[in-house]
């Protein structure tokens, strides 16, 4: 069985934080990768790269971008990508409509001329 995967948003992955790599804090770190898993280059000294906040993964930012149109895990260890702290903002065209209080409500059925009458 095959389990078919989405794509993170774009605004997710946009908001994914960059590091910079630097070979001796890489070597000094076991558990760090030296090279892009995707793309099987390795990191170059101060290149951009995107790093995975749930598994600590880094990857080249184009590699990651791309592999995230069709997935949302680590392609490394398969950990998904979902942060609470990583979501998108609701633009005007969804935005969610608040309950109306009780005097709103009646407010808005009162006949135009009676919205007008002193209380």
């Amino acid at each position: 069985m095959q389990v078919q995967s989405r794509g993170l948003e774009f605004c997710v992955v946009q908001s994914l934080p960059t590091i910079e790599f630097k070979r001796n804090e890489a070597e000094q770190d076991k558990g760090s990768n030296v090279e892009c898993v995707i793309c099987l280059g390795e990191f170059e000294e101060g290149e951009r790269l995107k790093h995975l906040p749930e598994c600590s993964h880094s990857f080249h930012v184009s590699c990651i971008d791309k592999w995230f149109q069709s997935h949302s895990n680590c392609p490394l260890c398969r950990a998904f990508v979902h942060h609470p702290m990583l979501h998108c903002s609701v633009d005007a065209s969804h935005t969610l409509l608040q309950p109306l209080r009780r005097e709103d409500f009646e407010r808005e059925n009162l006949p135009s001329t009676q919205q007008f009458l002193p209380p």
